[in-house]
């Protein structure tokens, strides 16, 4: 119940002026709530663009949406050069359940 507040909170209250890593939990927020399409779509467009694909909580979002999809290729892409603690400790969880499933 709380989680789905707080997942709702996030959605309504973030807006586009919002700083890019604001706008990257949003982003998450939405795939839970079910919007996967679009938030995959997003995410996409967001990383290819030059002026904020870089941004580490961008790619740590996209980590772990591609890891939900089961898309480890796409979730390593994203987080293996590291840059922060959080994206590598996530390259490295991903790495793992990567190898659980060959």
């Amino acid at each position: 119940m709380i989680r789905g507040y707080a997942v709702q909170l996030v959605i309504s209250e973030i807006d586009s002026s919002a700083a890019t890593s604001l706008q990257a939990v949003k982003l998450l927020a939405l795939y839970l709530t079910g919007d996967k399409e679009g938030a995959i779509a997003s995410l996409k467009e967001w990383l290819s663009d030059s002026a904020i694909g870089s941004n580490p909580v961008l790619r740590l979002i996209a980590g772990i949406i591609f890891m939900h999809e089961q898309d480890y290729n796409e979730a390593l892409k994203h987080t293996h050069t590291g840059g922060t603690l959080d994206l590598l400790v996530s390259s490295f969880s991903i790495s793992l359940d990567c190898s659980a499933f060959h």
